[in-house]
C-alpha cells in the first residue's frame, strides 16, 4: 500500500540534503517516537558521506509499528550526527490509515454528469471530473470517484502517494457544505485527483477513500481502499482553474494538466467595442512579472490602456497538442 497502515510494520526511507558548506562525513541518524503509541523496530541507519548540496538516502530503512486503531498521526524525532559528534534534530509527522477492506461498488467520473449526494440529505446533478466521460481512468484526466451507498453516489476524499497522481504539485479538494443539514458548519470534502500523462498502461493506483453518511448530530464516516487501473493515452485538454487581473494590469491564470503546458495565450476583448481586441502570451518561468517558476500560474503584465472593461479568453496547449479555449466568467478593468 502507498500509505502507513495501523497494525503493520511501516518502513520509512529518509533522504538527507547537505545544505552546509562542507562535506558531512559518516552521517548516522536515530529515529525515536514522541509518544508511547509508536514502537520503533529499526531505529538507526547510516547515510555515509554527503557532499555539499548532495542528497543521500538512508542505507537501511527505519521501521515502526502502531497498534492502536484510534491513532491518525504519529510524530517522530530524528537525531542526526556526523563523525565529529555534531548533532542536528528534526521532527516530522506521518499520517496513519486503518487496514480496511476494498470498496468495490464505485464509479469513475471523468467529465460525466452524475446525480450525487449533496449537503447531507439532498442531491444534485452535476458534471464531475475532466476527461472523455467514458468512466475509464485515462492519463491526463481529472477524476472524481463516486461510491454507491444507500442508493446514492457519494463523492470521496482520497489519499494516495502514487507518483502518477497529482503531478506538478496539483492537489484539488472541494468542500460540500452540510450547514443547512446539521447547523454546525460541517463540510464533507472530496478530491479531484489528476492522473499524470506519463502513467503506464494498466498501471494500478490505490486510494484510501473516505466519505460521510448523514446521521445527525453525529455523522457516519465510511472508509476503505479503492483500486483503479489507468488505460489509454492523454487526450484531455488543460483545465483552467481561474483568471485574475491585478491592479497593476498583470493578468494571471492558473492552469493544470497531466503533462507540461507548452503554450498559453490570452485574448482581451473590449466589452463596449468587441471589434477591438489584442493577444498576449503568458509565461510560468519565474521571470519578470511571473512570480514563481513552475507553479502552474501563468502571468503577463499588460501595457497601459485607456480605462475600460475587457472579456478574457484563455487558450492553453499541453505537450500532446491537446488544446482548451475558455472565456473567463468575469470581466476585468484595464487602465
Amino acid at each position: 500500500m502507498s500509505w502507513a497502515t495501523i497494525g503493520k510494520d511501516v518502513a520509512v526511507s529518509i533522504k538527507l540534503l547537505n545544505k552546509g558548506l562542507s562535506e558531512g562525513k559518516n552521517i548516522r541518524a536515530k529515529l525515536s517516537a514522541t509518544k508511547s503509541t509508536a514502537n520503533i523496530k529499526q531505529s538507526e541507519s547510516s547515510f555515509g558521506n554527503i557532499a555539499v548540496n548532495e542528497m543521500q538516502v538512508c542505507q537501511t530503512p527505519f521501521t515502526f509499528f502502531v497498534q492502536a486503531d484510534s491513532i491518525e498521526i504519529e510524530k517522530f524525532k530524528l537525531t542526526i550526527q556526523d563523525e565529529n559528534k555534531n548533532e542536528w534534530v528534526e521532527f516530522f509527522e506521518i499520517p496513519l490509515k486503518k487496514d480496511l477492506p476494498e470498496i468495490k461498488d464505485f464509479e469513475i467520473a471523468d467529465g460525466k454528469i452524475f446525480t450525487v449526494a449533496k449537503g447531507g440529505n439532498n442531491i444534485e446533478t452535476i458534471l464531475l471530473g475532466n476527461g472523455n466521460g467514458d468512466g475509464v481512468a485515462n492519463p491526463g484526466e481529472s477524476i472524481v470517484i463516486l461510491v454507491r451507498d444507500n442508493n446514492k453516489y457519494w463523492r470521496t476524499n482520497l489519499f494516495s502517494s502514487d507518483k502518477y497522481v497529482n503531478p506538478f504539485g496539483v492537489n484539488t479538494r472541494i468542500s460540500d457544505d452540510w450547514s443547512d443539514f446539521d447547523w454546525v458548519g460541517a463540510s464533507a470534502k472530496y478530491s479531484i485527483p489528476l492522473l499524470s500523462s506519463n502513467c503506464p498502461e494498466n498501471h494500478s493506483i490505490e486510494f484510501f477513500a473516505e466519505y460521510w453518511l448523514p446521521d445527525h448530530p453525529l455523522h457516519i464516516i465510511k472508509q476503505g481502499v479503492i483500486k483503479i487501473k489507468v488505460k489509454g493515452n492523454d487526450k484531455t485538454a488543460p483545465n483552467i482553474s481561474w483568471v485574475h487581473i491585478e491592479g497593476d494590469n498583470t493578468l494571471q491564470t492558473k492552469i493544470y494538466d497531466g503533462s507540461k503546458i507548452q503554450y498559453v495565450k490570452a485574448r482581451l476583448i473590449k466589452k463596449d467595442d468587441p471589434e477591438k481586441s489584442f493577444e498576449i502570451e503568458l509565461k510560468d518561468d519565474g521571470i519578470s512579472e511571473d512570480r514563481v517558476k513552475g507553479d502552474n500560474v501563468f502571468s503577463k503584465k499588460i501595457p497601459e490602456q485607456k480605462f475600460g472593461f475587457y472579456r478574457v479568453v484563455i487558450e492553453a496547449t499541453d505537450s500532446f497538442g491537446n488544446k482548451t479555449v475558455e472565456e473567463a466568467p468575469d470581466q476585468f478593468a484595464l487602465h
